[in-house]
């Protein structure tokens, strides 16, 4: 049988097993390939270029097949682009790995990376703003995005009309890394009444948002029986980010496809435990991610053929949670079990406690943000502008529930004036 990675488009050269090199050094690399000094022909190459300073530094790649589906397939309006930062093998000083997905169909299928040093306000700033100068307006109308203050307060700025969405898989990295901060991983492995609390609360979004408040506060009250100052310190933290700090509809995650939820679960672990392999620095990284991109911006253009996805086995076993989710939630609907039982039978289900008890290395702290140079500003001029011309999507009365689905039969959602819900998901600044 063929190796998959035989029919991937090459870089061109010799990859040299470096994991010292600099975002500097590797545009000087790709310069003198292409055999000029002064930029480099990005139409073929799976590299953008980046930028090294003395607050962040980033590298950008992009799959250009599946940015070419996406510009003549894939009206604006359909668009609903998604992002992820997973923590990578440190490769000199870049050690976050920023994914940029676009969903069709319920599936995810990524077109964008970044390499990146840090993951303040002002290099992500610089990160999309590069993405929208020199390789592909990251615009949709709606963002599904990690629940991370640097990330959204960039995107908050540079397309404040657009909303924001995030996932029940990035909220419960979020929650497990706090988890692990506090210390508390082995205490909830360990004690069963503590773990049977955490996997409860990690349920909580997957509810209508007039029960989440309730419910928190029944699990609170449980949880004080128990002789445990750090886990009630937890509950404390979670208590001011997740139910005071952040709006309760805001983190109700019935607003987004469960079923894309579950995709980009799918597709985000997978690529995690590929890269889990990387040994060898830059290079060897990037093939990986090319080889990822080949394989799913083929099955991008046969979706877009088709009219329907292809079937994935390492998919398909996060699907059954979600449907289960469903199931569950008709039930909660029709008034045939409580919000009570809603969230202890999720939390007792094999597929939840699988994946509830896993806890890997998720990231660091958002750094300090640091104020933007005057190319940022006029690219977000520039992108509000664009907000409203005849290709943006008129903002409409009410969001999108995760039922209704576009006449493509996949979930999307409207952009929201900010006078509607404009500051959606506004992250703890503690």
């Amino acid at each position: 049988m063929t190796d998959q990675r035989t029919s991937v488009p090459k870089i061109g050269f010799v990859l040299p097993s470096c994991d010292r090199v600099s975002v500097k050094q590797l545009l000087e690399l790709f310069k003198n390939i292409n055999g000029n000094t002064d930029h480099f022909d990005q139409r073929n190459i799976f590299f953008d270029g980046g930028e090294e300073t003395d607050s962040y530094s980033f590298c950008v790649l992009s799959s250009k097949k599946a940015i070419e589906l996406i510009k003549t397939r894939i009206p604006l309006n359909h668009r609903q682009n998604l992002m992820t930062t997973i923590r990578i093998r440190p490769i000199g000083i870049l050690k976050h790995l920023l994914i940029l997905y676009t969903s069709k169909f319920n599936r995810v299928y990524p077109f964008g990376f970044a390499l990146m040093s840090h993951k303040s306000k002002e290099a992500y700033e610089h990160v999309f703003t590069f993405f929208e100068k020199n390789v592909f307006s990251v615009l949709s109308p709606t963002f599904t995005i990690d629940y991370e203050k640097g990330m959204h307060n960039a995107l908050r700025r540079l397309f404040p009309l657009v909303h924001h969405y995030a996932s029940h898989f990035q909220f419960c990295q979020a929650v497990k890394q706090t988890i692990r901060k506090f210390g508390l991983v082995n205490e909830i492995l360990g004690n069963t009444t503590i773990r049977s609390i955490f996997y409860r609360l990690l349920c909580l979004p997957l509810l209508v948002c007039t029960y989440i408040r309730d419910m928190f506060v029944e699990l609170k009250d449980e949880a004080f029986a128990i002789s445990n100052p750090v886990f009630h310190s937890f509950l404390d933290n979670f208590e001011k980010r997740w139910i005071n700090t952040e709006s309760i509809d805001q983190i109700s995650l019935l607003e987004i496809s469960i079923m894309v939820s579950a995709s980009l679960e799918a597709s985000t672990l997978r690529l995690e435990q590929k890269l889990e392999r990387v040994h060898s620095g830059f290079f060897e990284l990037s093939q990986v991610l090319q080889t990822e991109e080949y394989r799913k911006s083929n099955e991008l253009e046969e979706c877009l053929q088709t009219g329907s996805p292809l079937r994935d086995k390492e998919y398909d076993v996060f699907e059954k949670r979600f449907l289960l989710v469903e199931y569950t939630q008709v039930k909660l609907f029709n008034e045939t079990i409580s919000a009570t039982d809603f969230i202890k039978r999720l939390s007792e289900h094999g597929e939840f406690t699988r994946y509830f008890s896993k806890f890997g290395e998720i990231g660091d702290d958002s750094e300090d943000d640091v104020p933007s140079s005057t190319d940022i500003n006029e690219v977000a001029n520039r992108m509000s502008m664009s907000l409203n011309t005849e290709e943006t999507i008129a903002p409409t009365q009410s969001s999108v529930s995760v039922n209704q689905s576009s006449e493509n039969s996949e979930t999307t959602s409207e952009a929201v004036l900010p006078s509607k819900r404009a500051d959606t998901h506004t992250l703890n600044e503690s």
